[in-house]
């Protein structure tokens, strides 16, 4: 199978978990929603996991219930320091740079702290654009609209002709339900999916697994 272009997710997937940079966000997003609109300290947990479930980010499931700025929001709960947290991740920018496919981030984060990310990876200038939240009108993955937002943007409209990577389960089903090659990166779940890999280092072998399957 000939493939027309790679869609990666960012956060969790072009770097590990571990890297401390969602527990740091999500310290923000706590904070937030206690500080800026009330919810008391111990109800903050389960209301963000309602949300994550329901609406696939918490942004999304407080713009459903509160009068917020969603850009105040967004530029609050990324307010930290990304390069504190990475490194320029020299192997990935190799393997990106041997691979000439076009290649586009596409995120349920915003374009500055994706920006960011990349940056300190070292990795920015490996791809054609960044879609993210406000481009999609603030419609998440695994929302299909996301995708079709995607595909629309990036002028790639075959979704079988794309490789589609993320580290989140319910984005690989509805990856896979649109008709992406969906990968899942890391250790979500990935014995329950086709194609998986540790690391997004490892790609170039799963693209050559999906197009001789």
């Amino acid at each position: 199978m000939q493939f027309e272009a790679l869609f990666f997710d960012l956060d969790g997937t072009l770097y590990p978990h571990g890297s401390g940079i969602w527990t740091a966000i999500s310290v923000r997003m706590n904070t937030y929603m206690h500080e800026k609109l009330g919810i008391p300290v111990d109800e903050v947990s389960a209301i963000r996991e309602e949300y994550f479930h329901k609406f696939g980010t918490t942004l999304r499931g407080v713009q459903n219930n509160y009068e917020i700025d969603s850009d105040e929001y967004l530029n609050y709960v990324h307010d930290i320091p990304v390069h504190e947290f990475l490194k320029r991740d020299e192997k990935l920018l190799q393997i990106l740079k041997s691979n000439k496919l076009p290649k586009w981030i596409v995120t349920n984060s915003d374009q500055n702290h994706s920006e960011r990310v990349l940056s300190a990876l070292g990795i920015a200038n490996q791809f054609e654009g960044i879609i993210g939240m406000r481009k999609t009108n603030f419609i998440p993955k695994p929302n299909l609209s996301f995708f079709e937002a995607a595909s629309k943007i990036s002028g790639f409209n075959n979704p079988q002709s794309i490789v589609f990577f993320d580290d989140i389960p319910k984005n690989i089903v509805a990856g896979n339900k649109y008709g992406y090659k969906s990968v899942i990166v890391g250790k979500n779940g990935t014995k329950e999916y086709k194609y998986h890999i540790d690391s997004i280092h490892d790609f170039p072998k799963t693209l050559e697994a999906i197009s001789n399957d």
